[in-house]
């Protein structure tokens, strides 16, 4: 029995699969489709395929962004060996026919996953490792570094020495002093703003006969 063997490329990765006389495939986002697709322009349910007389014909089913066949927009065509055509994102291709198994198989989907994609993966997992020991480090409570191994035989000698300690921070004293001057000044410049207004207001008042009135008195 004669089979169609077809691609779709999508988000940087390669899907192979076949199509079976009187078994159409369905492709889209859904778990229930016969291909399931992660591409965010492709509907629930988008396309059907099957297998007819050596050739794919695809029908579109009410999909949002419809199937582009040649530059236009189509909701049925069919498709030969090295043809194509979109589906959102995704682009499916008609690779080759080839005499296949009498019996159907449930479908079988190959990702072909590009080595870039596969490195940037890896790299991505090391570093969440990287940062999830780093977290762990972290939360471990300090006396763990100085507990007497005979109390705790569990623990290596010296507690744990390949915990990496994060440096003091520097400049904080300096920090909080300047803070405090600040602080200081900005008293000074208010009260002596509040006294010119005062003064301003009333010529006769005499500063130091204002400080007398705030003076506590017995």
């Amino acid at each position: 029995m004669e089979i169609g063997k077809l691609t779709a490329t999508t988000l940087g990765q390669k899907l192979r699969f076949d199509v079976r006389p009187g078994s159409p495939v369905t492709v889209g986002r859904s778990n229930r489709c016969t291909l399931c697709v992660p591409d965010p322009k492709v509907s629930r349910e988008h396309c059907r395929l099957e297998f007819v007389d050596g050739k794919v014909r695809v029908t579109d089913l009410a999909s949002s962004h419809g199937l582009t066949y040649r530059g236009n927009r189509c909701a049925e065509f069919e498709i030969e060996v090295g043809d194509g055509f979109h589906i959102g994102q995704t682009f499916v291709r008609f690779e080759a026919r080839e005499i296949g198994a009498e019996t159907a198989p449930a479908l079988e989907v190959r990702r072909d996953v590009p080595v870039q994609v596969a490195a940037a993966a890896a790299d991505d997992d090391d570093e969440h490792e990287h940062d999830e020991h780093e977290r762990a480090a972290d939360a471990e409570p300090d006396w763990l570094d100085s507990a007497p191994a005979e109390q705790y035989p569990d623990l290596p000698v010296g507690g744990r020495p390949t915990r990496r300690r994060r440096p003091a921070r520097r400049g904080g004293l300096v920090g909080q002093l300047l803070g405090q001057l600040c602080l200081y000044v900005t008293i000074v410049i208010t009260t002596v703003a509040v006294l010119l207004a005062l003064k301003n207001h009333n010529p006769d008042w005499d500063v130091y006969r204002l400080l007398d009135l705030l003076r506590p008195h017995k």
